[in-house]
């Protein structure tokens, strides 16, 4: 698998890297998730851990040897991030993936989690918004029960959602939820969803349409500019060479990595 680049001035290809140990050389061959905080500082979870890069993804070292594949990954910035184990166990670090600690899990099966501030984080089960005030140590449920699969917040009171082929805008904290985009057949789209915000204007959500690994499956990718008042179709698979991406993210404004 490879890293598709759009608009980023750098990428990585897929390869192999060591097998035990904070190896080091090109991206592993099967990355998971990925986040980046500029162009050429980034993370990669993987089958056998977390790696790293500080050179736009030509070569790559591991941060983090850990016992589950790691599905989700975000980084606040280049010192706070989360990672997320299929079973549902959160890993936090404030050392830019150096030392990985365990967090509080609020007793539900996640499918994302957004630091917003070292002390606030955000995530969802699935059915609704999960918040914590105190870094990952508790958490409440605020707002409906929204179908979400991703969720990205720009600031403590505004994020976006996405699932179930629609995106969903919040003001309030996500006490209140406003519908930005439906859409045709939205409960055809139970695959991979992925919102992505590096500001309050621009942002990008992947959707999946959740046919299959056996499948060269429906995808589509949609950016805004303004904040999500105008949604713009930016990528539709399949494509013959590729089924749907396994993650999105951003490396800058306007800019993305699937």
């Amino acid at each position: 698998m490879a890293l598709l680049v759009l608009g980023c001035s750098r990428g990585a290809a897929g390869g192999s890297g060591e097998a035990n140990g904070h190896g080091s050389g090109p991206v592993p061959s099967v990355p998971l998730a990925a986040a980046f905080v500029d162009e050429i500082r980034g993370w990669v979870g993987a089958a056998d851990g977390i790696w790293y890069t500080e050179d736009g993804g030509r070569r790559w070292t591991r941060r983090v040897l850990t016992q589950e594949p790691v599905i989700r990954l975000g980084f606040l910035d280049s010192h706070h991030g989360w990672a997320l184990t299929p079973s549902g166990a959160l890993l936090r670090t404030e050392s830019g993936g150096e030392e990985w600690t365990p967090a509080e899990n609020p007793g539900a099966s996640l499918r994302s989690v957004d630091l917003v501030s070292p002390a606030q984080a955000v995530a969802t089960d699935g059915e609704g918004l999960l918040v914590s005030r105190d870094g990952g140590r508790t958490w409440n449920r605020t707002g409906p029960p929204l179908p979400f699969a991703d969720l990205d917040f720009v600031r403590e009171d505004e994020g976006w959602a996405a699932g179930m082929g629609q995106i969903w805008h919040t003001r309030d904290g996500g006490k209140t939820w406003e519908a930005q985009l439906t859409l045709p057949e939205p409960d055809r789209w139970q695959g991979f969803t992925f919102v992505r915000f590096p500001s309050a204007t621009s942002g990008w959500v992947l959707f999946c349409l959740g046919q299959g690994a056996a499948y060269q499956e429906t995808y589509l990718l949609y950016s805004t500019a303004d904040g999500g008042r105008t949604w713009t179709p930016r990528l539709i698979g399949p494509w013959p060479w590729c089924c749907c991406p396994d993650y999105l993210s951003t490396c800058a404004e306007h800019r993305a990595l699937v």
